[in-house]
């Protein structure tokens, strides 16, 4: 899943073996994570760095930790304009461009 938020922009999958079930929040940019955690009450300590990997960072959280961190991004919705909110956040402004593309390219599909 892909989400944007006043916090960031992420990608979220779920990795599950035998013993173990890990959702892994993921970013490029590690500042990202950084305001997540702070917006959840955690510790930054937990932003893990992949180096090879295409989202290099990354927190690993149980089922019941993503829950946190969900509602905390669920919990930052007071905006009746996503684009507009981001424009007035310094660390996030910078990739307005990027999330007006991806709204143009949406568009484009919903009206073919």
């Amino acid at each position: 899943m892909w989400g944007a938020s006043r916090h960031g922009f992420f990608s979220i999958v779920r990795k599950q073996g035998d013993n173990w079930d890990f959702f892994h929040i993921r970013v490029r940019l590690k500042q990202d994570l950084v305001n997540l955690a702070i917006a959840a009450e955690r510790s930054s300590d937990a932003v893990r760095l992949w180096p090879k990997a295409d989202y290099r960072y990354r927190i690993l959280c149980s089922p019941l930790d993503f829950s946190d961190c969900s509602n905390c991004l669920m919990g930052s919705i007071g905006y009746d304009n996503f684009k507009n909110q981001i424009a007035g956040i310094s660390d996030q402004k910078r990739r307005l461009s990027a999330y007006h593309d991806i709204w143009a390219l949406l568009e484009q599909l919903q009206n073919e």
